[in-house]
């Protein structure tokens, strides 16, 4: 009997619905009584509103959602069907529909709800769970029409992001698919800790990358930090289990849910899927999701390195080389700059130059700040609340915030060049620095920076000249002093300072090297030493002699091999310009 309603429903048009068959009798009130004869509705109350939802739900239910489509059109885009009745018409009206989607998000969010926090078998709540995908699969049709009726087309309208109905819908679909997916995959959804076997041995392992990455900022902060930027509610990594981060993930704050914010919120996802030891697998996981091999690749490289941080030495190496190699094979042009970054910052200058030169067509427009495809303005530290730290990062660096190596102060105030290590000098922000001009001068430092990491000093200058020649006149000085005080920072914590001394500078380079090396003097620093011998490789013999002077009356320490070979060649220098004198 019941298969039979289902039938006549197919056969019969909607707008039929409406008319009168025999008796004064409408085929909906007919349509009504047969469902009541089978028992399906024997409680339903002669509410003609309430008669219409239960057979929209009866359609729904048994995947004839597109009859509710045709509904919208043959009925309410109808000028045809209008009705003097105020019960009737308002039967016709695009309100009554979305009212009665409005009450299946409802239901539906409360089924998923359920089904995040229940303890099944897995077999019995795929089944359950695979029927509301197959209900939510039916309504997003239908609210991306009701999202603006008047426009009475089925193309997708402007302004869709902005309806919260089918923003909301969107966001169950996509947390309905990941449920769906996980169950399917055997996945305990209130397991606790996966591989770190604790709640607490899995904070200490957040904590120790924490730590060990020091003013490098982890991935997993840029990605919180960028979900509470889109207005996802405060997650505290790691979470409770598995089933508590999903809910967090994907439940909240569905007023607003782009393709860009779905794609952070799959990123999240496939971060905490390998922080529990449950990697995904590569084609599943792109499958379900839409996601693509190189975003995929990165996603999975941003964790291996955040985790390289806290594993011993044989597992950092292992992971470092996992995120090597997937960067090696995903690296395009529009690979963002913080992976590289990363890989320098790990020591891995030669993997950083590969995927650098991969995005060497890429112009500073095309090239992307964040693996996550949106910029962030902070960083939390991971294992806390990421609103509570907003404050704690301040200028844009990897994946759109702060960048490794960044410090809050001018390039030229330079401490100890053999503490100083691998740097990325903050730029100063000003409005020349801005869009692509920034992201060049960024990548160019980058650029020079691993270029001498992996000893290629001709190959740093080089690009180092091809950068200041090009940038506009109002910004040569400031790019010049940032970019000599990469390079120099880099050779003095290589103990290689002398020897790319020795290398051909421009004019405007020669100025910015020179302040550098009095900056040295100014602090006591060692490598002010250079700074005579800088000014005597290009034949300024009176202000080498000078600055020796300057240099023998500071405080700076030399080293006696070195002291003895730097007064030889003054010695020598003085006797060429007699005019010069030796104190």
């Amino acid at each position: 009997m019941a298969t039979e309603v289902l039938r006549s429903l197919a056969a019969t048009a909607p707008a039929e619905w409406f008319q009168y068959r025999g008796q004064d009798s409408r085929v909906l009130g007919q349509l009504v009584r047969r469902c009541v004869s089978t028992h399906r509705w024997s409680d339903l109350k002669r509410d003609e509103i309430l008669q219409l939802y239960a057979l929209f739900d009866l359609v729904l239910d048994n995947g004839l959602g597109s009859m509710i489509i045709d509904f919208i059109w043959e009925v309410c885009a109808n000028p045809a069907m209008a009705s003097s009745d105020p019960a009737e018409a308002y039967l016709m009206d695009w309100q009554c529909l979305r009212h009665w989607s409005k009450t299946k998000l409802v239901d539906v969010r409360q089924d998923v709800q359920h089904q995040l926090s229940a303890r099944l078998p897995a077999s019995n709540q795929l089944v359950l769970v695979s029927r509301l995908h197959a209900r939510i699969t039916q309504l997003e049709p239908i609210l991306k029409i009701l999202a603006t009726p008047h426009q009475g087309s089925t193309s997708p309208p402007e302004g869709l992001d902005n309806d919260v109905d089918y923003c909301e819908c969107r966001q169950l679909q996509l947390c309905i698919k990941v449920l769906q997916e996980l169950v399917a995959s055997g996945v305990d959804l209130q397991g606790a800790a996966g591989r770190h076997g604790s709640q607490q041995e899995w904070r200490r392992s957040i904590d120790r990358r924490r730590d060990a990455a020091g003013h490098h900022p982890l991935f997993l902060s840029t990605l919180l930090s960028r979900l509470v930027d889109q207005g996802m509610k405060i997650m505290t990594y790691p979470p409770s289990s598995l089933s508590a981060a999903l809910n967090t993930i994907f439940m909240y704050n569905p007023a607003k849910l782009t393709s860009s914010n779905q794609h952070a919120r799959l990123a999240l996802l496939l971060y905490l899927l390998l922080d529990l030891g449950m990697p995904a697998t590569s084609a599943t996981f792109r499958r379900a999701f839409g996601v693509s091999p190189s975003d995929f690749s990165c996603w999975q490289a941003a964790f291996w390195l955040d985790d390289s941080w806290a594993a011993t030495s044989k597992h950092e190496a292992a992971n470092l080389d996992e995120a090597c190699s997937l960067l090696s094979g995903a690296a395009s042009p529009s690979t963002p700059l913080s992976f590289p970054e990363a890989l320098a910052a790990r020591g891995r200058p030669h993997d950083a130059l590969l995927v650098l030169r991969a995005s060497e067509l890429s112009s500073a427009a095309a090239q992307s700040d964040d693996p996550f495809q949106e910029d962030l303005s902070s960083v939390p530290a991971p294992g806390v609340p990421a609103a509570e730290l907003k404050q704690t990062s301040a200028t844009p660096g990897l994946l759109g915030l702060t960048g490794y190596g960044r410090r809050n102060k001018a390039p030229t105030q330079a401490s100890s060049p053999a503490a100083a290590g691998p740097s990325n000098e903050s730029r100063v922000p000003c409005a020349a620095s801005q869009g692509q001009g920034a992201m060049r001068l960024r990548r160019v430092k980058l650029e020079v920076q691993v270029k001498l990491q992996a000893g290629l000093m001709q190959e740093a200058l080089a690009c180092a000249h091809s950068c200041i020649s090009v940038c506009s006149a109002e910004d040569q000085s400031r790019w010049t002093t940032e970019i000599v005080d990469v390079m120099l920072r880099q050779a003095a914590a290589a103990q290689s300072l002398g020897r790319i001394l020795q290398l051909p500078f421009s004019n405007c380079m020669q100025q910015a090297v020179i302040a550098w090396l009095e900056h040295q003097l100014q602090d006591g620093n060692a490598a002010a030493s250079q700074l005579p011998l800088f000014y005597l490789q290009r034949g300024k013999l009176n202000q080498a002699l000078q600055a020796y002077d300057v240099l023998k009356s500071s405080e700076v320490t030399v080293p006696e091999a070195q002291a003895l070979q730097l007064d030889s060649l003054m010695t020598a220098a003085s006797k060429i310009a007699p005019e010069a004198r030796l104190c």
